[in-house]
């Protein structure tokens, strides 16, 4: 689902965004990041309603080597929780409607035309 609507806003947007998967070379990886020329969000989709340290690894290597990304989890759960290394995480439905906003605010937290 997150798929589908994240591609969905890239191929009707107006900005240059593309959609890919990360892994360094040890194997560790993100399932999710969107890069723009203006934008860097790294996601970690988890079917699960609470969130355990184990499940940043790869955001927090991912926020390691591009610092100014944004980094979120979005899962299961009720509560948006502010994590360690500036990393979000917040529920799953909620995470999908603020999609397009964090697509179209820049990495510096200025709205894109």
């Amino acid at each position: 689902m997150f798929f589908q609507s994240a591609l969905a806003l890239i191929a009707y947007g107006k900005h240059d965004h593309k959609l890919y998967y990360w892994r360094t070379a040890s194997g560790v990886e993100v399932d999710f990041v969107i890069y723009g020329k203006n934008t860097l969000c790294a996601f970690e989709i988890k079917h699960t309603q609470t969130i355990q340290p184990s499940m940043l690894i790869g955001l927090k290597h991912f926020k390691e080597d591009y610092a100014m990304a944004k980094c979120f989890v979005l899962y299961l759960g009720s509560k948006t929780l502010y994590l360690s290394n500036e990393i979000i995480a917040m529920p799953f439905v909620e995470g999908l409607k603020k999609l397009k906003e964090w697509l179209t605010t820049n990495i510096f937290g200025d709205k894109l035309d």
